[in-house]
This record gives C-alpha cells, sequence and structure tokens, in this order.
C-alpha cells in the first residue's frame, strides 16, 4: 500500500517537475519550428522574383559581353577597311601608275566587297608629285547594340598618300681597288645597276642626277673635271689631287683654289728591262675616272659597266671627291660644263644649296675592305731636274747618266834630268742602259736625248724598274731600296680613316644623307663604315649577291611612298 501510495504521489508529483523543466524546451522548440515555418513561407513566397533577378542578371552580364564582341567586331573591320584604305590610295599615289587614281581607289574597294563605303576621293598632281586623298564611312550591323536599339556603328576612316620624287642629287663612290676583282666587281656592277634603274624610274626627267666615283688609290678626275679645277701643272700624265688633313674637315672643294696634282708613278707593278707603267696610283682611262652629274640612265649603266679594279682603298678619297659633288661650292663647275655642253642644261643650278627643301642630297658608298696605304713620292724627288735621259723618239730607251773626273798624269821636263807631273782631270759623261745593263758614251737617241725632270722620270717609268736599274748599275742592293721603299711614303691606314671620319662628319652635318655598304668586310672594318653612315639602318652588312639587295634597299628607301597622314 505504501509503496503504491507513494508511487502515485511520486508520479504526480514528478510529472510536475518534469513539466515545469520541460516548458522552456517545449517553448525554445515551438519558437524553432514557428521560425522555419516563417522561412519557408517567406522562401516560397520571393521565390518567383529572385528567379527573375537572376534572369535579368544573367541577361544583362550577357549583353555587356555580346556588346564588347560587337565592339572587337567594330575595330576588326575599322583596321580592314584602313588597311584598304591605305593600299588603295598608295597605289593610285604611285607615280609609276597610269591609270585614273580615282579608279585604282574605287577598284580597291570593290574587291573588298566595300564599294559603297568611300565618300570622298581628292587627287592632286602635278610634273613630279601625286597627292591622293580618300575618306570612307562603313556601317557594321551590330549583333547586341541592337538590342538596346542601335542597329549599326559607323566606321569612319580617312588617309592621305603622297610621292613626292623631290630633286635628287647622288653620289655613287664606289670601290675599284685590287681585292675587288673577278665576282665581286661583277656583283658590284650589276647591283649598282639595278639601283640606277630603280631611281631612275621612280624619276621624272631631269629630277636626279647620279656623280659616280670610282676611287683606289687615289681618284681621277678625268678629262671633264680636270680643266675645271685649278690643278697644279708638274705634269700632265694625270689628273689626281692630293689633300691635307684639314681638308677634310670641310664638304667644298673651291675650284679656284690651286689644287696639288698628286704625283703620277707606279708602285704596284714592273719588270728589270720594261719601264712600262700598268698600274698607276693615278688611273688614265675615263673608265675609271669621275662621271659627274648625269642624268641619263644608259650613261650611267654605261660608266659602271666598264668599271675596272686595280690599286689600293682610299675610301676618304672618294668620300671626300663624292661630298664635293653634292657641294654647292661645285655649282660654278657644273655651269661650266654645262655652257661646253658636257653637262645637261637642267643641272644649271646644281649642286643645289643645303637648305633647298626640294633637292635630296645622297651618297652611297660601297667597300670591300678598309683604307689601305695611300702612296706619295717623297718631296725630294717631286721637283728639279734628274740624272734620267730619254729618247724623245723612243721613250722606252732609258739611261742614267754617269758623270767621273778622270785625271791622267803627264810628265812635264824642265830641263836636263828635271821635271815633274802634270795631272789634267775632266769629267766624263757615260750612260748606264738598265733594261739592256750596258754603258755607253752615248745619250739615248744620240741629239735626240732629254734630260728628265725628277716627277717625269717616276712619270715615264715604273718604279720598280728604276730602283732595280739603280741596283744593277751599282751592285749595291741599299740602293734598291733607297729608290723603291724609301722613295714614297704617304697616309697610312690609322691616318686615312681619321680623314674619313671628318669628312663623313661634315657631310652629315651639312645635311647629306649617307648610306655604307660593306661588302664581304672583316669584323675590323665595320665600325668605320657605320659610323659614316647618317643612322644604324644607313649601313648594310653583305655578301656575295646580298649586294644587290643592299642596293635595292636603298633605291626604295629614296623612292618609296609615304603616308603622310
Amino acid at each position: 500500500m505504501m509503496g503504491r501510495l507513494f508511487s502515485r504521489r511520486g508520479t504526480a508529483e514528478t510529472q510536475d517537475v518534469i513539466r515545469e523543466a520541460v516548458r522552456p524546451v517545449v517553448a525554445a522548440r515551438s519558437v524553432s519550428s514557428t521560425l522555419r515555418m516563417s522561412t519557408a513561407k517567406f522562401v516560397r513566397a520571393d521565390d518567383g522574383s529572385i528567379a527573375i533577378l537572376t534572369v535579368f542578371m544573367i541577361a544583362m552580364i550577357g549583353g555587356l559581353a555580346g556588346m564588347g564582341v560587337d565592339l572587337m567586331r567594330h575595330e576588326a573591320m575599322r583596321t580592314r577597311v584602313q588597311n584598304t584604305l591605305d593600299r588603295a590610295i598608295l597605289a593610285a599615289a604611285s607615280l609609276k601608275n597610269t591609270q585614273d587614281p580615282q579608279t585604282v581607289v574605287n577598284d580597291y574597294f570593290r574587291g573588298a566587297g566595300m564599294e559603297g563605303a568611300l565618300t570622298t576621293i581628292t587627287v592632286d598632281e602635278d610634273l613630279g608629285y601625286r597627292t591622293v586623298t580618300a575618306e570612307a564611312i562603313f556601317e557594321m550591323d551590330t549583333l547586341f547594340f541592337s538590342w538596346v536599339g542601335i542597329d549599326t556603328l559607323n566606321i569612319n576612316v580617312a588617309g592621305t598618300a603622297e610621292q613626292r620624287i623631290s630633286d635628287l642629287e647622288i653620289s655613287l663612290v664606289l670601290d675599284v681597288s685590287t681585292s675587288m676583282e673577278g665576282t665581286k666587281l661583277g656583283q658590284l656592277k650589276t647591283a649598282a645597276k639595278e639601283f640606277a634603274d630603280t631611281v631612275f624610274d621612280a624619276s621624272e626627267e631631269g629630277a636626279v642626277s647620279v656623280s659616280v666615283i670610282p676611287y683606289s688609290t687615289q681618284v681621277s678626275l678625268g678629262s671633264t673635271l680636270a680643266p675645271e679645277y685649278a690643278l697644279t701643272t708638274e705634269h700632265a700624265y694625270s689628273a689626281c689631287a692630293e689633300f691635307a688633313e684639314a681638308d677634310f674637315s670641310s664638304t667644298s672643294i673651291d675650284p679656284t683654289a690651286s689644287l696639288q696634282r698628286a704625283t703620277h708613278f707606279d708602285p704596284f707593278t714592273g719588270s728589270n728591262t720594261n719601264p712600262e707603267i700598268k698600274s698607276p696610283i693615278c688611273a688614265t682611262t675615263e673608265s675609271q675616272a669621275i662621271m659627274p652629274l648625269s642624268g641619263s640612265l644608259d650613261a650611267v649603266k654605261s660608266k659602271i659597266t666598264n668599271l675596272n679594279a686595280k690599286g689600293n682603298t682610299s675610301i676618304d678619297l672618294g668620300i671626300k671627291w663624292g661630298t664635293a659633288l653634292l657641294d654647292p661650292e661645285t655649282a660654278p663647275v657644273v655651269q661650266s660644263l654645262v655652257s661646253k655642253g658636257k653637262l645637261d642644261q637642267s643641272f644649271i643650278n646644281r649642286p643645289a644649296s643645303y637648305d633647298d627643301s626640294a633637292t635630296m642630297k645622297v651618297m652611297v658608298v660601297m667597300t670591300d675592305g678598309l683604307n689601305t696605304q695611300q702612296y706619295r713620292i717623297n718631296d725630294s724627288y717631286t721637283s728639279g731636274m734628274s740624272d734620267v735621259y730619254v729618247d724623245s723618239a723612243n721613250r722606252s730607251n732609258i739611261a742614267f747618266q754617269i758623270v767621273k773626273e778622270e785625271c791622267t798624269k803627264t810628265y812635264v821636263s824642265t830641263g836636263r834630268r828635271s821635271g815633274y807631273y802634270r795631272t789634267t782631270c775632266e769629267d766624263v759623261t757615260s750612260y748606264y742602259y738598265p733594261a739592256s745593263r750596258n754603258y755607253s758614251s752615248n745619250a739615248p737617241g744620240g741629239s735626240r736625248a732629254t734630260q728628265l725632270s725628277w716627277v717625269d722620270v717616276f712619270g715615264s717609268m715604273s718604279l720598280y724598274f728604276h730602283a732595280y736599274g739603280r741596283y744593277t748599275m751599282s751592285g749595291n742592293a741599299n740602293d734598291y731600296y733607297h729608290w723603291y721603299t724609301y722613295a714614297m711614303g704617304g697616309p697610312d691606314t690609322s691616318e686615312k680613316d681619321t680623314r674619313m671620319s671628318a669628312i663623313c662628319s661634315a657631310a652629315k652635318d651639312a645635311g647629306i644623307m649617307i648610306f655604307t655598304i660593306g661588302f664581304e668586310i672583316e669584323d675590323d672594318y665595320e665600325p668605320g663604315l657605320k659610323a659614316c653612315a647618317s643612322s644604324a639602318s644607313h649601313y648594310y652588312r653583305v655578301e656575295g649577291m646580298e649586294i644587290a639587295e643592299a642596293f635595292n634597299a636603298v633605291a626604295a628607301k629614296l623612292t618609296q611612298l609615304r603616308l603622310v597622314q
């Protein structure tokens, strides 16, 4: 009983306690459940709005991306239209183009499927130039901008092309030293003639003058230019000039100032028996002489064709004369040659002044090596009379005069068993003939014998023949070296490099554009040529047939079309 009573009571009390304890938990669970139900109801109530917002955001992002695609299409199309217009006006502006310029532009756009895009084509042309201006508007259909009411995007392009062949004054300074013999000379000729073709073909008649300056040990003025300068008159064997170091700081050569004529002699070849000069330092043939200011393509190409290679290398002298023929101080020379009918009348005002904006002055310098010794006869043998005689009717009949004092003793009696010896001395003249190595009391040609000046000695026999003859006459080898090795001097490589640098700087400072071409040169030769050029892009180093590419590149730069807008 007690147990059951306790049990019932305990159960009731326990339930009350439990109920009190559980009430907060139940309440908490009720709140949580209520929140979950409320949230679910909220979500169910706004589910459509979120979906719409999401779709809108996706559409907006897609639209912006699509507009980006349209903009990229627009830029790509703009580039295509601009390139088409550029090509069209360049072709139309070419002075080689014989078609109507407007027709050319229209044809380009028609071929590109844009014939309706052109709005204006303007052509301005006269003798020596043509300018073509064009504008185009192209409508591009949009793919995505149309969503916002923009169905097309306009592409506006314009451009101006001009070919204006200014008056061109060109000096072609070409290496014809011995190292250019054979294949290299042939390759040079081909390249230089192609250069001439390009320049003349792209120019109006009378717009281009080309001077060809071949150089080796020296530069020959030839029969055309020599009379126009005040060369000294020691001889008339050849016409080359000597310059002092200071002369290379100036672009000009004053035609009225005294110009020292180079001594004529041959240090390169010779024979023991034949005095003939075969390789003088100054060429005597017109093919090796300067050709000044020619406006004839045929004449220029013929000049180049007839070049020969012989002698040392004097790049400094070639550039000195190349520069001088572009310098306004040469104008009196040109005017004189025009008046004599030796130059074209259209060149009467050339060389133009350096500030003439209508004239471009260009020098193209080509070499296969570096400066080498420039031989000169020593000053002690550039004047005065020698001991050498020749037969005036046969100048290969040469003898060295020998004058010796010969004395004889004669007994003079003064009485019986007395007397003395009288010594009588007199000059006895004989002649040594080096070709035959014989002595004779007779002068060459007898009454025709002519005494030579030292200038004429070296102008009429090779240095070797003369020196060897002195050796055979005396039997002393030192005489050979005295008359050969020590008889000549002249600027060496270092001196000539300094002079070359000076004249290149003077030319560039004056406004002359210089291109240099190193043809199969050694690495050591490159710095001087590169420094001489107007810029690094004006210098070309080539091998073999690449020389044609170099000359073609120079010609293209001189005649290329220019986009000016």
